[in-house]
């Protein structure tokens, strides 16, 4: 296995790591019709390597087997969570608020569909606009902070972006 190919899945295990714990420690908050996933703050680390797709994915996969929404959360929210991460990706030279914004809207319509589906579809737009929010509060609010942090640190800039997206950039 070659260095390159091991400093992303070292990086891709890090964030999925980062991402489960943060939901482990706060679990009271991560789960239900009302949420605030702070994990969901590591979204942005699109923005420098493309190692968080498959870390923010594992990570939510894991996370996800703590739901009390079962295996419709399993599968539903860890493939919002791929999707997301896949379109921020794809959308990391847009700028950060472009990155940002599948995160919020692909979760807040998957996820209010998975926890409508197991109580009452009625509610889908206020479970939207819930969830949403709590998105936003995540996605932003927690990682525009944590995107300062790492365009500050030059090493940390340096371990965590991809060889590819730095010669892209001209630095």
């Amino acid at each position: 296995m070659n260095l390159r190919l091991n400093k992303q899945l070292i990086k891709a295990a890090l964030i999925a790591a980062a991402y489960s714990a943060l939901c482990a420690l706060l679990q009271p908050i991560s789960f239900g019709p009302v949420q605030l996933r702070v994990s969901e703050g590591l979204s942005l680390a699109v923005l420098y390597t493309y190692a968080a797709v498959p870390g923010l994915f594992i990570g939510c996969l894991i996370t996800n087997l703590m739901s009390p929404y079962g295996l419709l959360d399993i599968v539903g929210g860890s493939l919002a969570t791929l999707i997301a991460a896949l379109l921020g990706y794809w959308l990391r030279d847009k700028g950060k608020f472009l990155a940002g914004l599948p995160f919020v809207l692909v979760n807040a319509v998957i996820i209010s569909l998975v926890i409508c589906l197991q109580s009452d579809m009625r509610l889908f737009w206020i479970q939207a606009v819930s969830i949403g929010a709590g998105e936003v509060l995540s996605v932003w609010g927690v990682g525009l902070p944590m995107c300062y942090i790492i365009d500050k640190n030059p090493k940390l800039k340096e371990f965590i972006t991809d060889k590819a997206d730095t010669q892209r950039d001209g630095q």
